[in-house]
C-alpha cells in the first residue's frame, strides 16, 4: 500500500480458534510499523524493506486492528489502516436429499438415484449417506452401511452436491424390508461427528409383490 492509504474499514470473519498473520507491502522502503488493538498500546512490527508482518496471533473475540507505518523518508501514513475481525463458532453443515419423499417404495431390482446437497458456513469436506437395514435373523442388530464421496478439492467449498446410486439387490436387502436412509456431511472442524439429514424410509418390494399390487389396483378401477 502507498503511504497515503485511506482509513476505510475492512472486515474479516474468522472461525473460533483461528490463527492470523498479516503481511503488507508499501510503495517504498519503511522505517517502522506498528499495530494497535482496540486502543491498547502499540506493538512494533517486523519490517524488512517495503514489507512488514503482524502476527501470528489468535483473536479470542471481535477486535478492531489499526496498522500504522512510517517510510524511510520519515513520512507517516495519512491514516491508520483499519481491520475489523469477527470471531464466531464454526456451525455444523446442513445436508439433505431435496428431491426425495420421506417414504418411498422401490422394486428389489431398482437402482435409485439419490442427490444429496450439503451447505456449510465455511467449507464442506465430504458428502455421503448412511443406511440402516434390518438383519436377516430376528433379534440381531440392524446392518449399518456408509458411503462417502472424495474430499472437496478446496476447503472453502460452501455448497456441494453429490449423486449416489442405491440398489437393494447390491446390498442384498430382501423384499418386504424397510430401510432407513440419511444424508451425511462433514466440514473441516476436527473431531466433529458427521451432520445427518432427517430419516427417509424405503420399502423394498419384490417382483411378485409388485405384480399383486398392480393386480389389486387394476381391479379397483
Amino acid at each position: 500500500w502507498s503511504s497515503d492509504v485511506c482509513s476505510s474499514d475492512l472486515a474479516l470473519t474468522l472461525i473460533e480458534g483461528s490463527t492470523v498473520t498479516l503481511e503488507a507491502q508499501a510503495s517504498r522502503p519503511l522505517a517502522s510499523a506498528e499495530l494497535r488493538t482496540d486502543g491498547n498500546s502499540p506493538n512494533a512490527l517486523k519490517v524488512a524493506g517495503d514489507h512488514f508482518t503482524a502476527g501470528p496471533f489468535r483473536p479470542i473475540g471481535p477486535q478492531r486492528l489499526a496498522l500504522h507505518w512510517r517510510d524511510e523518508l520519515g513520512l507517516d501514513a495519512a491514516a491508520p489502516w483499519a481491520l475489523n475481525l469477527d470471531v464466531r463458532p464454526d456451525a455444523a453443515p446442513r445436508v439433505d436429499f431435496p428431491e426425495m419423499s420421506s417414504e418411498v417404495s422401490v422394486l428389489e431390482t431398482d437402482v435409485l438415484s439419490l442427490r444429496a446437497v450439503a451447505l456449510d458456513d465455511f467449507g464442506i469436506r465430504q458428502v455421503g449417506y448412511a443406511t440402516e437395514i434390518p438383519a436377516a435373523d430376528e433379534g440381531r442388530p440392524p446392518v449399518l452401511n456408509r458411503e462417502w464421496k472424495a474430499e472437496s478439492p478446496t476447503p472453502d467449498q460452501r455448497q456441494r452436491q453429490e449423486t449416489f446410486h442405491f440398489s437393494p439387490a447390491v446390498l442384498k436387502v430382501p423384499p418386504g424390508a424397510f430401510i432407513t436412509l440419511k444424508a451425511l456431511s462433514t466440514d473441516y472442524l476436527p473431531g466433529r461427528a458427521p451432520s445427518e439429514s432427517a430419516a427417509y424410509r424405503i420399502q423394498v418390494i419384490g417382483l411378485q409383490g409388485h405384480a399383486e399390487l398392480m393386480r389389486q389396483q387394476l381391479e379397483a378401477i
